[in-house]
């Protein structure tokens, strides 16, 4: 204690406790080494006039491993030691140290020597404390400090587990300790006793002489070492950390030594009612352990503790079942006692829910554990016990009717094999398909009856009849299917997947039972459907219960159609309809010829206030029709789908039905079935397109009409979905080359040039689903082409091209490119309520958030064209309402205040700007972006929720992404609509160019400004690489280039072009060239890592780029206009030229040369994709003019 040097106060150690319980402690280790904090906190628990000391101990004792290091282990650990004799030496006053200040003491000493591994860091400290322990404890029934004397003996305890047999030797004295403690610390004497002879019989001594390396005979018992000082045995200081269990000699166990611990298991034995319940726990497990170590008899455990299993205290029915499963033999007749004593707890309703489960859990476990010993099963005779209550709750009804259902299975001889055991004797047979069941209601009455595994669904779902009334989504309708998922899958288990299994148990008894209550329920209660398809899809899904799914599919097929009425409630089985329709190996006659009977119903019923339900079912009945033409045959259903659309098409009220029906019954008579699925396939990719409603009535079933007169809330109102990054052109409209389908795809194979707009990779696609006979990519290029000589540089751009396309993902063999668009979600409650008082609303002073209005469960979905892939949802527990004063649609991203003040975040630190300034820190690149965030008043945030939007792009296209909410309120309501629709720009395409593997990473400049050069050269001029194509990442797909151009005249100043090129198109310039913007640009250090081209001069520097030749600002109005001097003013005004290279997924391509003047800038645009020249021009123009 005299390495100490400056104090620290209390309220320095709870600031230092509260840092290293939140992992802050490198200041406190920086300030002070770790061996000096732990002195001075030992030294601070000495002292007499702190009252922190049982918090600074716990600190001592949570955090050893960091303040003692390898190096001062030796001199912590003593630290540590030495406190605690001064603690444990030091009187007890009652104030200053008290008992329960050693009692922790010893804990934390304890604690610390067993997690720096004194046993191999500092041996001699480990003996100075166990030294002291056992001090501590030899003074039997001394009562005032007995409970300080029963916590040594648990360190002690902890220490003997820690490193097995280090008390082997005080095993004499330790008996004589348990002989005279009286007090009630003699269940810590007794369990530390019971650990020390545990770890003897176990690990030192052996049951059969001679079966190891024979050692010394000595007495177990032995007192001749005395208490006083102690010694760490010397194998276990010669043993390795972590091996010290193997280090243990091994003695034999002479008769001697085994009458030692018969007298010591006979003495153990006479105490266990002086233990507590989890005492005796810890005590029978090593005592179990012993037994089973010396072969003793274990019948006197059976005697002493089988009485426990009548308790009501789980604990000790848990010690009975682990003696019954660890000597399952001795307990032959006693098993069906266990059984029924476990039944009883789970059916006393004063027994807490845990426990009730609990006993089922062990009546299976026990069950299974028997199984596997070839033992008769039990659980099958007790059958009558496991119905559950109808008073029972869900939980506990649940767990019951597993169990019930794995008796089940012992109830169907077929089934029998699949429990997967063997059978060997006859109490393992079941001989019949039933079974006697003994019923006890007393001690010699019995009442024998017969029991199915069809009478135990049926007596076993009682429990769970009000399914019948509830509506679908019900607990209990959830728990009822529940039940017959386990009945339908209890022999076919998951890992199961042969098809043998799963035949095997659909032509058992019980399958046929099933059936028959799954086509029962369906007919009498309709609102059941949905649940029962959830029931088949769920086994359609998965992999070894695809075959019941199908089966179950076939048997309502044959016997709920059969029993089902065509008339108008007839439709609330469509769903089931549509699965059927869907299953190829099912014939849709039957379906369809009730189909066709309930449309003459319903056409023969038809009234005209009922119109808008008849023309939502006839749309109903197209699509299953549909479904049918794309899952069978033509041939197949040809007879019978042709009089249903005949009829539908003719007699059917509607126009719209009538006209579908009729391009139906058509395609069916004249086009084949494999072009026929492949159109209608086209069909549901299609687009939703307001101005063709002839492609939607073609190729898709209608969709429901929304009725009349509907009020719709409008959630855009109160709901505001915007983007983070506000876009530079307000883009209202979108440039979409729509694909002519099949023909377009002949026209190409058929053409004499290969038109290189659409790649070769889609047509490879839509040869299996087409008739098209598919021609390889080398036959494709082979045509009439004249010889084409190709020269160094041709081969050079090439190569260029092809290693930077297998870069490129393919996304119709794979994942492609993404680009990702932030958004903000808020909820405005003020603008929902405003008849609302402005006290219903808090603020953030008041501390009370909880009662402010929120929206629940949130979904978002979204929902674009056919370019953009499939929009994943997002998903956000909730959202808050804005505060009212900030919520203000005014104070949104879109419409803020030149003026106002926002926050920034850049490189990790707030930056104040203003709303204008904000806007030119916008980057177009989505993989270079910077987090940015936006608060008004630095409140906002807080009630603002982040939304990613990933898009997968088929084509860089602007558009619009319509946006729908899902969501519940805190009434419980429901919410569902649309919100405003998410703008997505050019600039949201805009991404750095993928870089092969083979490129490292200090040469991807160098790479970029090549890469640029060879698209430049090969989309200036196509006509020199020809047809050459290009294969994508993984050679699945091809690609051809087939480049365009365009020119813009920017009339601003060169610094503003030069901020706008810094501050929005920065991560794609691959190069700058001239003296003057080289200079320029390097002075400002936002553009790095690119091909600096700065020659000596600028007039140089224009030379060197064809400034000269192609500015607009030097146009020759004569022919002899040849001044030099003119040329000389022009290069002045010519300060140097940006390279710009921009990836637009999925494989395109937008390269500008920006040639920058003092008073205009030229851009000349090169790209692979000429739509996207539709949007430059707004887009430079902003840029420029901003």
């Amino acid at each position: 204690m005299d390495k100490v040097g400056k104090q620290l106060s209390g309220q320095d150690w709870e600031l230092m406790i509260d840092d290293f319980q939140a992992g802050y402690q490198r200041k406190w280790l920086a300030l002070y080494p770790g061996l000096a904090i732990l002195e001075l906190a030992l030294y601070t628990v000495v002292r007499k006039d702190f009252p922190l000391k049982a918090q600074l101990i716990t600190f001592v004792e949570e955090n050893a491993d960091i303040l003692i290091a390898d190096a001062d282990a030796d001199e912590g650990l003593g630290s540590v030691v030495e406190a605690l004799k001064a603690v444990v030496q030091a009187p007890a006053d009652g104030a200053v140290v008290t008992y329960a200040l050693k009692e922790q003491t010893m804990v934390a000493a304890t604690s610390v020597m067993i997690v720096a591994d004194s046993l191999h860091r500092a041996l001699h400290h480990l003996e100075a404390l166990v030294e002291l322990l056992l001090g501590v404890i030899n003074r039997p029934n001394h009562g005032v400090d007995r409970q300080a004397r029963a916590i040594a003996c648990e360190c002690l305890r902890q220490l003997e587990k820690a490193y097995p047999c280090l008390l082997y030797a005080y095993a004499g004295h330790l008996l004589m300790l348990c002989q005279s403690e009286r007090t009630h610390a003699s269940q810590s004497y007794i369990l530390l006793l019971t650990t020390v002879i545990h770890n003897l019989a176990c690990h030192m001594y052996t049951s059969s002489p001679g079966s190891r390396v024979a050692g010394l005979a000595t007495s177990i018992l032995s007192t001749s070492v005395p208490l006083v000082p102690f010694n760490v045995p010397p194998f276990l200081g010669a043993s390795l950390a972590g091996e010290e269990m193997i280090s243990i000699p091994s003695r034999e166990l002479s008769p001697t030594n085994l009458k030692e611990f018969r007298r010591v298991v006979a003495f153990l034995l006479e105490r266990p009612q002086i233990l507590t319940s989890c005492g005796m726990l810890e005590f029978v497990s090593n005592l179990v352990d012993v037994a089973a170590a010396l072969e003793l008899q274990v019948s006197l455990l059976k005697v002493q503790f089988s009485g426990l299993i009548y308790s009501y205290d789980p604990v000790l029915c848990h010690l009975v079942l682990m003696i019954f499963t660890r000597f399952l033999d001795s307990f032959d007749g006693e098993d069906k006692n266990i059984f029924r004593r476990l039944i009883l707890i789970s059916k006393e309703v004063s027994q807490p829910l845990f426990v009730r489960l609990l006993a089922i859990h062990w009546i299976l476990g026990l069950e299974s554990l028997s199984l596997q010993k070839e033992r008769k099963s039990l659980l099958v005779s007790m059958t009558s016990g496991l119905y559950p209550s109808v008073f029972d709750p869900l939980s506990l009804k649940a767990i019951k009717l597993d169990a019930l259902a794995y008796c089940a299975v012992d109830f169907d001889p077929s089934l029998r094999d699949t429990r997967h055991h063997s059978a060997t004797g006859p109490d393992t047979v079941i001989a019949t398909e039933q079974w006697s069941v003994l019923k006890s209601d007393g001690p010699d009455a019995t009442e024998t009856r017969e029991v199915t595994a069809g009478k135990l669904f049926n007596d076993g779902i009682v429990c769970v009849s009000a399914f019948r009334w509830l509506p679908p989504w019900s607990t209990e309708t959830r728990l009822a299917f529940r039940m017959l998922h386990r009945f339908l899958t209890m022999s076919t288990p998951h890992p199961v997947t042969d098809e043998s299994s799963i035949h095997v148990f659909t032509q058992s008894a019980m399958f046929e039972t099933l059936q028959s209550i799954l086509v029962d329920t369906a007919l009498e209660f309709r609102k059941l459907v949905p649940r029962i398809l959830s029931l088949i899809d769920r086994f359609i899904h998965c992999d070894s219960h695809r075959g019941l799914g199908e089966c179950l599919l076939q048997i309502l097929n044959g016997y709920l159609l059969s029993k089902l009425v065509p008339d108008r409630r007839l439709s609330a089985y469509f769903p089931i309809f549509d699965r059927i329709a869907q299953s190829s190996c099912i014939p849709p006659r039957g379906l369809l010829e009730l189909l066709t009977l309930y449309i003459v119903i319903l056409v023969k019923n038809y009234d005209p206030e009922t119109r808008l339900r008849s023309w939502s079912q006839g749309s109903k009945v197209l699509g299953i029709c549909r479904t049918v033409l794309m899952h069978h045959h033509s041939s197949r259903v040809f007879l019978v789908l042709s009089r249903l659309l005949a009829f539908l098409s003719r007699f059917f009220p509607d126009l719209e039905i009538r006209d579908s029906a009729r391009i139906y019954l058509r395609m069916l008579i004249s086009i084949p079935g494999n072009k026929l699925r492949h159109i209608l396939n086209i069909g549901e990719q299609l687009p939703d397109d307001s101005s063709a409603p002839q492609l939607s009535s073609f190729f898709r079933t209608p969709s429901p009409r929304a009725p009349p007169n509907v009020k719709k809330e409008k959630l855009s109102a109160y709901i505001h979905l915007l983007r983070v990054t506000p876009l530079l052109v307000k883009q209202s409209w979108s440039l979409v080359m729509i694909n002519s389908g099949i023909n377009a795809k002949i026209e190409i194979l058929n053409q004499e040039n290969i038109n290189l707009e659409e790649p070769i990779m889609a047509i490879a696609e839509s040869k299996e689903a087409t008739d098209i006979k598919a021609v390889p990519n080398d036959e494709i290029l082979k045509g009439p082409e004249p010889l084409r000589v190709m020269d160094s540089k041709i081969s050079w751009i090439l190569g260029i091209l092809r290693s930077h396309f297998s870069a490129v993902p393919d996304f119709h063999h794979g994942q492609g490119l993404k680009i990702k668009v932030h958004c903000k979600l808020s909820f405005n409650s003020k603008t929902r309520y405003p008849a609302e008082e402005d006290d219903s609303f808090k603020t953030p002073q008041s501390n009370s958030e909880d009662s402010w209005p929120a929206l629940y469960a949130i979904i978002l979905t979204f929902s674009a064209s056919d370019q953009y892939g499939r929009i994943p949802s997002v998903h956000i527990p909730f959202l808050m309402s804005e505060p009212p004063g900030k919520n203000d649609p005014n104070l949104s991203n879109n419409s803020q205040d030149e003026n106002s003040i926002l926050v920034r975040v850049q490189d990790g630190q707030p930056v104040m700007e203003t709303d204008t300034e904000a806007k030119g820190q916008h980057s177009l690149g989505n993989t270079e972006r910077d987090t940015q965030s936006s608060v008004v008043g630095g409140e906002k945030e807080a009630f603002q929720e982040s939304v990613m939007i990933e898009l997968e792009p088929r084509e860089p296209v602007p558009a619009h992404i319509d946006a729908h909410i899902e969501a519940s309120g805190e009434d419980g309501q429901s919410i569902r609509g649309q919100l405003q629709s998410i703008p997505v720009g050019i600039e949201d395409f805009f991404v750095k160019s993928p870089v092969p593997d083979d490129v490292s990473e200090g040469a991807v400049a160098e790479y970029y400004f090549t890469l640029f050069n060879a698209l430049w050269e090969a989309c200036e001029n196509p006509e020199n690489i020809g047809r050459e194509t290009f294969p994508l990442k993984g050679g699945k797909g091809v690609v051809a280039i087939h480049g365009t151009g365009s020119v813009k005249l920017l009339e601003a100043q060169s610094n503003f072009v030069i901020e706008a090129v810094e501050h929005f198109l920065a991560p794609f310039v691959v190069a700058v060239s001239g003296y003057n913007l080289v200079n320029i640009v390097k002075d400002d250090g936002i553009i790095k890592d690119v091909i600096w081209k700065d020659e000596e001069s600028a007039n140089a520097s224009a030379e060197g780029n064809g400034l000269i030749e192609e500015s607009p600002l030097q146009l020759k109005y004569l022919e002899d206009d040849t001044n030099g001097d003119d040329s000389f003013e022009i290069a002045k005004r010519n300060i140097g030229c940006f390279f710009v290279l921009v990836f637009l997924p999925p494989r395109f391509h937008l390269l500008l040369k920006m040639e920058v003047g003092n008073l205009s800038t030229l851009v000349r645009i090169r790209t692979d994709h000429w739509p996207c020249l539709a949007y430059m021009d707004e887009y430079l123009e902003a840029l420029a003019f901003r």
